[in-house]
């Protein structure tokens, strides 16, 4: 199949030979397979729950992705180096608050004052970059789908997409509930992906009926 699909969706250059199952991880959630250079890489918790035609949108969203993040590496030069240096600039007067602030309210040394302004104000600019290397990866991410979508048919790999959510798998469903530290990560969320090919956003009251009905079903503990 993944022969087959690197040719149906135009993928050059790229001849895997090996399959291998892994344990779900923060990197490889089990709605998301990735393609590697010599193979896939499949979650353990979907093997013989799916069927091929399930599959495929899921395995053809990894080589596409792994398409579009091979050519964005080319594509990164000497500008994201210098986007980089320029955020930093941008946020020197955060240092200089940051190290006067003690002087100026707890009348402490300025040496005080760079020490505390110094880690904090890389703290600040690794943040910061960090979240915008994570967005625009889970962009790239979510663009992936939407192709796959175009590609194989959107009710298809809604389809697929669904029975997942619906097995509510312990890894899948913890990305669903990250909440504000989803911005550190890079892996979309199963809804995000959902909502991203064609879904409509769940309203609360959805959401809130999806876990009370998800709850009372549960076993007793």
């Amino acid at each position: 199949m993944l022969r087959d699909l690197c040719y149906e969706l135009g993928v050059e250059g790229y001849n895997p030979s090996t399959v291998r199952l892994v344990n779900p991880t923060r990197a490889i959630p089990s709605d998301q397979p990735l393609v590697f250079p010599d193979g896939l890489v499949l979650p353990t918790t979907l093997v013989g729950k799916l069927v091929p035609s399930e599959w495929k949108p899921l395995i053809a969203s990894a080589l596409i992705f792994r398409r579009m993040a091979r050519d964005k590496r080319l594509r990164r030069s000497a500008f994201e180096i210098v986007k980089f240096y320029l955020l930093g600039l941008l946020l020197l007067p955060v240092f200089f608050v940051l190290s006067f602030l003690p002087v100026v309210l707890f009348n402490f040394p300025l040496s005080t004052g760079v020490v505390v302004g110094i880690p904090t104000y890389f703290g600040v600019v690794f943040v910061l970059n960090r979240i915008r290397s994570v967005g625009r990866w889970r962009k790239i991410r979510l663009k992936a789908d939407q192709q796959t979508a175009a590609l194989v048919g959107k009710e298809a790999f809604l389809q697929a997409l669904e029975r997942i959510d619906g097995m509510h798998l312990e890894d899948v469903e913890r990305v669903k509930h990250r909440g504000f530290i989803e911005h550190f990560f890079y892996t979309p969320s199963i809804i995000d992906r959902m909502v991203a090919i064609g879904r409509p956003t769940p309203t609360r009251d959805e959401e809130f009926s999806r876990f009370r009905k998800q709850w009372t079903s549960s076993p007793a503990r």
